[in-house]
């Protein structure tokens, strides 16, 4: 599938999406600041904007409405922290030939971890709740791509539906502190818990799609997300010589009706994570996850960059 960028414009709407684009372009001008001062390169690496989790970057402003309280600067700082955080954890996860990232790009992403935990102190403070909170989420994380590894490289793994939904809310799960920072700070508690639960199910589907959209590029090099495990366990001994061709996967994606199945799966989790959320004002949130279930509807090409 094609490859477009993500944009505040393409994703959101009216107020909301004027003051992401604000925030994004604070964080580019951020991002050359900190290069310079440190000298180190930003390289492809440094706050992407069209990488798929990139669309977390903007929740500080679909959540806001159910936090009034939050100040603009707050969501600023929310939105730039999950962008450098993204930058940090793109040169863990690989470096353009598949080699050890060079040292300066190392020393860079340093930075952007550094930083990023720099904006949620200065939003946060020492606030116990929170920071509890947060060891929670990286923990999650780190769980999900220690499974990631050991599941989805080498061979096809058994697919299960447990397995395919803990990577999908755990990939990204460091990200609901934006939603910690926001309850903790406006002393709305209460709210937190239905809005992680909203999260890790348009997490799921996000993930889902994205496997969907790049099954392809997934196949040649040997990484086998779950929908592929789900494709190729269908097919079992339709290849007698071993795994299917790209050919023999992409008719059974696309004729047997594998990809039907992936974006019903998606449309379930998207429902849900509407329904976690009855009591909240969130009309950004809601529009935001019906805009992304028209484009899995529609069949269109999901922005990606891995």
């Amino acid at each position: 599938m094609d490859k477009m960028p993500i944009t505040a414009s393409e994703w959101l709407d009216g107020e909301t999406a004027q003051l992401a684009a604000a925030a994004e372009e604070l964080s580019l001008r951020q991002q050359v600041r900190w290069a310079l001062d440190f000298r180190v390169p930003a390289g492809r690496y440094s706050l992407a904007r069209t990488h798929r989790m990139s669309v977390y970057a903007y929740l500080p402003f679909l959540l806001r409405e159910a936090f009034p309280r939050a100040e603009t600067e707050t969501l600023g700082r929310l939105s730039l922290a999950v962008r450098l955080h993204l930058s940090h954890l793109q040169v863990l996860h690989r470096s353009p030939d598949g080699r050890r990232p060079e040292l300066e790009v190392g020393l860079s992403a340093t930075l952007w971890c550094q930083q990023a935990m720099r904006e949620l102190a200065a939003v946060m403070g020492a606030h116990r709740g929170f920071w509890d909170r947060f060891d929670l989420y990286l923990a999650e994380y780190a769980r999900a791509v220690v499974l990631e590894r050991d599941t989805c490289w080498v061979k096809p793994h058994p697919y299960r539906r447990a397995w395919e939904e803990e990577l999908g809310r755990g990939k990204p799960a460091l990200f609901k502190y934006v939603a910690a920072a926001l309850a903790y700070a406006s002393e709305r508690e209460g709210a937190l818990e239905p809005l992680e639960a909203s999260l890790d199910r348009f997490s799921i589907a996000l993930q889902m799609w994205d496997d969907l959209a790049d099954w392809e590029a997934d196949y040649s090099r040997g990484y086998y997300s779950p929908f592929l495990a789900r494709t190729l366990e269908q097919m079992a001994g339709e290849s007698p010589a071993g795994l299917p061709s790209g050919e023999e996967v992409a008719l059974r994606i696309e004729s047997v009706g594998t990809a039907r199945e992936a974006r019903k799966d998606i449309q379930e989790h998207c429902a849900a994570a509407m329904e976690a959320i009855p009591d909240l004002p969130l009309a950004a949130w809601r529009g935001f996850i019906d805009r992304f279930r028209d484009l899995v509807a529609a069949g269109a090409p999901f922005s990606l960059l891995k």
